[in-house]
């Protein structure tokens, strides 16, 4: 199966290095995701082409991947997709979720997804030779070309 995804850097990535990486996966999800992921100088988003033919669902983790990718791998998967429960979650839905007395940590992804419902999916692919860089994103030339083009944003509507 093949996904446009989105990786987030603070480096130019001409191709992906498997001596690069920390956990031994490279790291895809939504455009915001990555976003997050890249914020500060030099900040760039990676649209990529990944493929995967084993998928494993796994619980985020919170940064210690190498167990569950090691895991993965010998158990013949190709990637690992997980709900992400940090990337992307409004401060207002942890707010609101703690002021009910919520631990998120302790919830299902079920249970995550009715307090956080903007909760998006992330994949980790294993090989270079599972993505294709379709472009890299400049986030803040995209924005500043944005304003320029469209000084007056209008909301978003839902129709």
């Amino acid at each position: 199966m093949d996904m446009v995804m989105y990786h987030g850097t603070r480096r130019l990535i001409e191709r992906f290095d498997q001596e690069e990486t920390v956990d031994g996966g490279f790291h895809f999800g939504t455009y915001g995701q990555a976003q997050i992921r890249s914020l500060g100088e030099g900040q760039r988003i990676i649209e990529a082409k990944v493929s995967f033919r084993r998928l494993r669902r796994v619980r985020d983790t919170g940064g210690a991947w190498r167990e569950q990718i090691e895991k993965a791998k010998r158990s013949g998967y190709d990637a690992i997709v997980y709900l992400n429960r940090y990337e992307g979650i409004s401060l207002e839905s942890i707010n609101r979720a703690q002021a009910a007395g919520v631990d998120l940590d302790a919830l299902s992804d079920r249970e995550f997804r009715q307090h956080c419902p903007e909760a998006r999916d992330s994949l980790i692919v294993f090989s270079p030779q599972q993505i294709e860089i379709i472009r890299t994103h400049d986030p803040k030339a995209e924005d500043e070309a944005q304003n320029q083009a469209d000084p007056v944003a209008l909301p978003e509507l839902d129709l």
